[in-house]
């Protein structure tokens, strides 16, 4: 048994050993940024450790012949280091007309075996309406940036511009990162020396949701055999952009999945919804549900949107785990003349087996549906995964020109008008 006195020693001996093993496995990063553009800077830095953390702040602006030090290093326990980050690039000196703003992204992951791999990117929003934090770079990371990484060791360019229109925004960024543990990424951010890549920069559209919409490049992720193990699921972004449109009284049915399914009743004008649907089993297994919300005016709900008929948004949508070919959807308006659909016995799955699924899809494109007195727009978008993403967005717009009469559903009393094949489809794929 060792003395009191011999502890001590022992516990150094230790801490002494701890330290060496952790001095041959830590893995850190230097991000050196030298901004040699004469009219443009780098500022608004947002950060995303997955693995790791910074360990200080740089300068909040990378401006014109200056340079910043950003340092991360991986935590005691963890092996690998990996992140992103990104930069804001704008005029050092008064502005430039644009409607949308322009960002770098630097990304990589590292291990202590010395494998690294990294990434430099582009990323394009609207101005003012779309805000880059964490939790957006978190996810931004997830779904795209490390499924994109590069091995170490070479170097990546880009070219672009702010404004088409002024040379002076013309810029071209490079990265290179070593291929250590310790490793080194240099960046140079100088005046371009023509209009641009033929690659553009990739695009996030902004959600009131606060989800962001990526560009629809990136395609590994859907056929994922790993992930649609999980089974599936679907959320549903919906935002009514009417402003005199209320979304009311919705009833919905499971064909396939969890039937417990939370579906807010009303969705007012300016309003937004997140509806989340799974399956009811964890492994392999399909997500199919029926959405209906009735159409009302918000100012004078008695009036109808159509005369002697009721007007109904109708989402339709399969989401299968491993086949992307049966990942398909239906959104509609439906015009019914029946005072009790839909909530009379079976209604919703008459209405699939009737028309819907005649015509669920996987691509399309928006349409204007023309009611009595007003024309509504509907975007939707289908992101193609075994946990799957669709947006709908409704919108009045002043065009009474164009547009379509939504299809006449036949109930029980009455039939229907004989348009099914108009029934049009409105899912971009993403």
């Amino acid at each position: 048994m060792a003395a009191v006195g011999e502890i001590v020693p022992l516990a150094q001996a230790a801490a002494e050993a701890g330290y060496f093993v952790w001095l041959k496995t830590r893995v850190t990063l230097d991000v050196n940024i030298k901004n040699e553009h004469p009219y443009l800077m780098l500022q608004d830095s947002t950060r995303y450790c997955s693995v790791g953390r910074c360990e200080d702040t740089s300068k909040p602006k990378v401006k014109p012949n200056n340079d910043a030090l950003v340092k991360f290093k991986t935590n005691p326990a963890r092996k690998k280091l990996n992140g992103c980050m990104i930069y804001r690039i704008n005029m050092a000196e008064g502005r430039y007309d644009s409607d949308n703003e322009m960002y770098l992204l630097l990304a990589w992951k590292i291990k202590a075996s010395g494998k690294a791999h990294f990434l430099l990117d582009l990323v394009e929003n609207q101005k003012n309406l779309f805000t880059w934090n964490e939790d957006q770079l978190k996810d931004y990371y997830r779904s795209i940036v490390r499924q994109q990484v590069k091995t170490a060791g070479n170097s990546i360019s880009r070219t672009w511009f702010l404004d088409s229109k002024d040379q002076r925004t013309n810029f071209t960024i490079s990265a290179s990162m070593s291929n250590v543990r310790e490793s080194k990424m240099m960046v140079s951010f100088e005046a371009g020396t023509c209009i641009g890549d033929t690659k553009p920069p990739r695009v996030a559209q902004p959600e009131k949701f606060n989800w962001p919409l990526w560009s629809s490049d990136d395609t590994a992720r859907r056929s994922s055999y790993a992930w649609s193990l999980f089974g599936s699921s679907m959320t549903l972004y919906m935002e009514n952009g009417c402003e005199d449109i209320l979304l009311n009284n919705s009833i919905w049915h499971t064909f396939e999945g969890n039937g417990h399914v939370v579906v807010p009743e009303k969705i007012g004008a300016g309003g937004h919804a997140a509806i989340k649907m799974k399956s009811e089993r964890t492994l392999c297994a399909g997500t199919h549900t029926c959405i209906v919300y009735e159409l009302m005016r918000t100012s004078d709900p008695a009036t109808p949107l159509l005369w002697g008929r009721r007007v109904y948004l109708v989402i339709d949508a399969y989401i299968a785990p491993h086949d992307t070919s049966k990942r398909q959807a239906s959104v509609t308006l439906l015009a019914v003349k029946d005072n009790v659909f839909p909530r009379s016995n079976c209604s919703i799955k008459d209405a699939h087996g009737d028309m819907l699924h005649h015509h669920m899809v996987r691509v399309g494109q928006p349409i204007q549906w023309r009611l009595d007195d007003l024309t509504i727009r509907m975007d939707a978008m289908l992101r193609l995964e075994p946990h799957a993403k669709m947006y709908i967005k409704l919108k009045q717009v002043n065009d009474t020109i164009f547009g379509i009469a939504p299809p006449f559903l036949c109930t029980n009393d009455y039939r229907s008008v004989g348009n099914r094949q108009r029934l049009p489809a409105c899912l971009p794929a993403c």
